[in-house]
């Protein structure tokens, strides 16, 4: 049970990351700011259920590699997680949110990891039915902790840094089910 918290903090530690795009925007007003975090917490959630309906309905194919579907999954998720590495590093995702539909944008895309993740279900249950509670949590406490501390240079290297060490967290996790 703790292998899987972990995995999920390392999971969602991308919305930690996008949460720069709130605290950027000194000016939003809390209501709002509150608003779109926990939309954005949310979604991660519901984006790995989306991903274990799918899963469901077609990962019974791929029982014959029943070893290998935790390790391409998580493989796949940490490929995405180094990419944003380097955007952060580069500073190519700072961005301000301001409505709805950037925010829904957003959320689908950081919402993608968590989408492989649940299509593996089947293979890597996790936290079994409380998984996406678990996810909101995790995603929560990451979106608060990072939106309401002020931006600076450090914070844009220690997310690099953090999104490195937990794309690999999700990627020995991944090798340990073999």
């Amino acid at each position: 049970m703790i292998k899987a918290i972990i995995f999920i903090f390392a999971l969602t530690f991308p919305v930690a990351v996008s949460s720069n795009a709130f605290s950027l925007d000194m000016q939003q007003r809390l209501g709002k700011k509150i608003f779109f975090l926990v939309l954005l917490s949310i979604i991660q959630a519901v984006m790995w259920l989306l991903g274990r309906l799918l899963g469901s309905s077609f990962m019974h194919l791929l029982s014959d590699y029943a070893k290998f579907v935790p390790v391409v999954l998580c493989f796949i998720v940490m490929f995405r997680m180094l990419l944003d590495t380097i955007k952060i590093r580069n500073g190519g995702n700072l961005f301000v949110v301001d409505n709805v539909k950037q925010l829904s944008f957003l959320s689908v895309a950081l919402g993608i990891n968590t989408f492989f993740v649940g299509l593996g279900y089947e293979y890597f249950p996790l936290c079994g039915d409380i998984t996406p509670l678990v996810i909101l949590i995790a995603a929560l406490v990451w979106a608060f902790s990072e939106a309401f501390t002020p931006f600076s240079k450090i914070k844009l290297l220690i997310n690099s840094l953090l999104n490195l060490v937990f794309s690999l967290v999700i990627l020995v996790m991944g090798l340990l089910t073999l």
